[in-house]
């Protein structure tokens, strides 16, 4: 992977982690649902179910960094019925994203997630 990001996507580049690695790399392309606030190129896409808008993009590597920072509402043990989970925040993106990119020939996947890392009642 190039200093400048060249080749690169990263998903989730308008979140803390996200955002900060596109500043240190001006050649990476964000990739999610909302854009990032460094100025680096966007790719709009309402959901990790199609990424059909990936198809003509030139790169190979991957940066993930999708999920949710609402830590309390996630660690729920019973959370309401019909609201997401922590595995529908974190994991089924993951998953949506890998099944879509395996006939892509990537060098690299890279994925960061702090999925309830922190004790509840710290959060």
């Amino acid at each position: 992977m190039s200093a400048t990001g060249e080749g690169v996507v990263l998903f989730g580049g308008s979140g803390f982690l996200g955002s900060a690695v596109l500043a240190q790399a001006p050649g990476m392309v964000s990739v999610g649902r909302t854009a990032p606030p460094a100025p680096n190129r966007h790719i709009h896409i309402d959901s990790t179910a199609d990424l059909s808008v990936l198809e003509d993009e030139d790169f190979d590597s991957v940066v993930f960094i999708i999920g949710s920072s609402a830590h309390r509402v996630l660690a729920e043990e019973n959370p309401p019925p019909g609201e997401p989970t922590a595995f529908d925040y974190h994991v089924t993106p993951l998953v949506e994203t890998l099944e879509q990119l395996k006939r892509r020939r990537l060098r690299r996947f890279m994925h960061f997630s702090t999925v309830l890392l922190y004790d509840p009642e710290r959060a």
